[in-house]
């Protein structure tokens, strides 16, 4: 951290100075600045920290749905490892079924992506 301080400060033509500091340091400098934020009291989804990733679900405070999606996700992706397994050993379940099981899973891909 202390070279890559260096190596910025020792160029002032790029604006910027790098410095070691505290939270308390950066609430005061906030409080210069008279910034304000608005305040958020519904879910805050999707938030996207960069072109193809998005965080939904981190700031909910559903905990309960937040269980079911972690629940369900496990589910899923055990059902998606025994299907291909089946396939792999071209089961007759798999050919009688086929269509259930895809479309069983479709419908949870679907909400799983949902929520």
């Amino acid at each position: 951290m202390d070279k890559l301080i260096k190596y910025i400060n020792a160029r002032p033509h790029w604006g910027i100075n790098i410095f070691y500091s505290t939270p308390e340091t950066y609430i005061a400098k906030l409080n210069t600045l008279n910034v304000s934020f608005p305040n958020k009291y519904d879910d805050f989804m999707p938030y996207a920290d960069n072109p193809v990733g998005y965080w939904t679900g981190y700031f909910t405070s559903r905990i309960a749905l937040k269980l079911w999606v972690k629940e369900a996700g496990r589910f899923l992706q055990s059902t998606r490892t025994l299907f291909g397994l089946l396939a792999m050993n071209k089961d007759t379940l798999l050919t009688e079924f086929s269509d259930y099981f895809t479309d069983a899973v479709d419908v949870l891909e679907e909400s799983m992506g949902i929520n």
